[in-house]
């Protein structure tokens, strides 16, 4: 997905792990929120997408209930930060400044 900057590599792995019993490996960041875009998608599903637009849906999450679909708890959503806002954009350049501050003050001990 374009608006999450950081991608955890192990929840990546994670993710990739249930592709061979999925149609869609989709996380699920909490009460009830995913992110359809940073999901892993089955090319064989393309036909049930082709239906879904021949419907005038356009919604990513219609698939779910029509295919195979595993949701992936983030247990650790330390590194997720999704940005939707111009708001989230600052919050996250904030947090990415002090997290850099914390790494330099560390290297110099």
């Amino acid at each position: 997905a374009c608006d999450i900057p950081d991608i955890n590599q192990e929840f990546l792995e994670q993710m990739f792990s249930f592709t061979k019993s999925s149609d869609i490996v989709v996380p699920l960041t909490g009460q009830g929120k995913y992110e359809p875009l940073f999901a892993f998608y089955n090319k064989k599903i393309i036909p049930v997408i082709e239906n879904l637009l021949d419907e005038g849906q356009r919604r990513l999450s219609l698939l779910f209930s029509r295919c195979l679909t595993r949701y992936v708890w983030m247990n650790d959503k330390s590194w997720y930060f999704n940005l939707n806002t111009l708001d989230d954009l600052k919050k996250y350049e904030h947090r990415a400044a002090r997290k850099m501050e914390m790494h330099n003050l560390t290297g110099l001990c």
